[in-house]
């Protein structure tokens, strides 16, 4: 990816906030980070980054969703063929359960989570002679990696772990 003109800039910050770009800007944290972090914005608030981390950590939570309603549902075909019908009823519940903790855990970890990670973080950083650039620098790092990388929760019981490591490394 080369931004317009030379300018500098990631395809979410140049060319707009949509699907397209979050995916473009996704290829190129995974095949350059470093390329990545060079082009990005330091600066420019952080309702784009938010908006970007709450993009992709959807993407992310549905998949682990995903998965878990797949082994809810094999639960629930096990119960069956035992002769435990009854457990269809309990099985629902825990379904709808984690549909609404994923929407509810999506938001607060793309929000209030990401911000509070953000200050810990650059409070650290401060402490040892970094975080020169400010706090938006440091919120956009964490949320261009956390919503670049959430995709991985598409990959069973091995993902979140992945996910974890890889953006501890970015970051």
């Amino acid at each position: 990816y080369t931004p317009p003109s030379g300018q500098q800039g990631l395809p979410w910050e140049v060319k707009g906030q949509n699907f397209g770009t979050w995916l473009e800007t996704t290829k190129l944290f995974i095949s350059d980070a470093t390329r990545a972090f060079t082009i990005m914005h330091p600066r420019g608030g952080i309702g784009g980054p938010m908006v970007f981390a709450l993009l992709g950590m959807s993407i992310g939570a549905v998949g682990g969703l995903f998965w878990n309603l797949v082994m809810l549902l094999g639960i629930g075909i096990f119960a069956g063929a035992n002769g435990q019908g009854d457990a269809a009823g309990p099985l629902a519940i825990q379904a709808i359960t984690q549909v609404g903790a994923s929407i509810i855990g999506t938001l607060l970890g793309a929000t209030l989570g990401l911000l509070i990670q953000s200050a810990i973080i650059h409070v650290c950083c401060m402490i040892v002679g970094g975080g020169k650039t400010g706090f938006d620098a440091t919120f956009r790092v964490l949320a261009y990696s956390n919503g670049a990388l959430a995709f991985l929760q598409w990959i069973p019981i091995a993902g979140a772990l992945v996910l974890a490591i890889w953006v501890l490394i970015l970051v």
